[in-house]
């Protein structure tokens, strides 16, 4: 063999040798330049999806804000007391009155919270005894409206709830009737089984506080009135002062306190007698006044004038307690032996 064809042969061995290095697959790809081997790559295609993650847990749905049913306001003005009365040793408190019982030392003994009813709606009065134990006993309870059903025509009320010291003790709605020139619901009258439904309280002894509640209807806006007629207010004046030598009136102005002496005569610690301009200037004061400006014969025995007297009006101006003056100069709501006036 010549040395050309040598050459020749190992040149073709060369290229087959070449040929099946290209056509050999490598299942790991070499690294450019050299070094470890690249990890293979996904197939094109659908990108892929990141894991699923967990939500957050999401707040919890608040609840919605309750309703507040505002009560209607058709412009009235009717104010409204719980009323209660313990008569267990002659009347020994009263709470018609907004300060409550005030001993001679400045001591408040209980105190009233009254509504004002400005229209259709639901309101709530209650009474504080504020002085400890100075709850003894019960002998009446009311609800008393100081308007009338001539001013009123379609006033309606039910009471809704009667707590004592946080304790429903409502039994029954009540019934609002005239009463004394007012519209009252009769709460509780031991003396009197048909009205004695309304509630049901075992005993009275150590009651911190008496809240009632009620709703009303038929509320009207009040009379457009510029004032009172002089000679209404002259004539209602005349009626009740016609026996104020012999019998208690039964109104003053408000917060009233007349004292009267051995003999009767009269000195006004406070306010003093309503006067021509304190009813015309408030008119539906003067009805009320006008519908209640003494009491019957019958009643009167009740309120005849006592020596050594001390005798207050509430806010409204009408007759509250009676204090009895002791040996020492000081007034007592029960008269006892010590009395100076028996």
């Amino acid at each position: 063999m010549t040395l050309r064809k040598f050459l020749c042969v190992i040149a073709c061995f060369a290229m087959l040798m070449t040929f099946a290095a290209c056509t050999e697959t490598n299942d790991t790809p070499a690294t450019p330049g050299g070094g470890e081997p690249v990890a293979p790559t996904e197939p094109a295609g659908e990108p892929a999806s990141e894991p699923a993650t967990e939500p957050e847990p999401s707040e919890p749905a608040s609840e919605p804000a309750p309703t507040v049913v505002e009560n209607e306001d058709v412009g009235a003005e009717i104010r409204v007391l719980l009323g209660i009365a313990n008569n267990g040793g002659g009347w020994s408190f009263n709470t018609w009155d907004e300060t409550g019982a005030v001993e001679e030392d400045g001591t408040v003994n209980y105190v009233t919270h009254e509504a004002t009813v400005v229209g259709n709606g639901t309101y709530t009065v209650s009474v504080e005894i504020v002085t400890e134990n100075f709850m003894d006993g019960m002998d009446f309870i009311w609800v008393d409206f100081f308007t009338n059903f001539d001013e009123q025509p379609d006033l309606q009320a039910t009471l809704t709830s009667l707590q004592v010291d946080g304790v429903n003790k409502l039994l029954d709605g009540g019934v609002l009737e005239a009463a004394e020139g007012r519209a009252r619901i009769g709460v509780a009258n031991p003396w009197n089984d048909e009205n004695d439904l309304v509630m049901a309280v075992d005993s009275w002894i150590g009651v911190e506080l008496i809240e009632v509640t009620f709703t009303v209807s038929g509320v009207t806006a009040p009379a457009n009135d510029a004032g009172a007629d002089a000679g209404d207010v002259q004539s209602i004046l005349d009626e009740v002062y016609q026996a104020e030598d012999e019998f208690l009136p039964l109104w003053m102005q408000p917060d009233t306190v007349v004292i009267y002496d051995g003999d009767m005569g009269v000195s006004f610690e406070q306010g003093g007698k309503l006067t021509a301009a304190d009813l015309e200037a408030d008119p539906a004061q003067a009805a009320i006044i006008a519908d209640l400006p003494i009491w019957s014969v019958d009643e009167r025995e009740e309120i005849r004038i006592q020596p050594f007297t001390r005798v207050s009006y509430d806010l409204h101006g009408f007759l509250g307690d009676v204090q009895y003056m002791n040996e020492d100069g000081e007034y007592r709501l029960d008269p006892a032996d010590w009395w100076v006036g028996e």
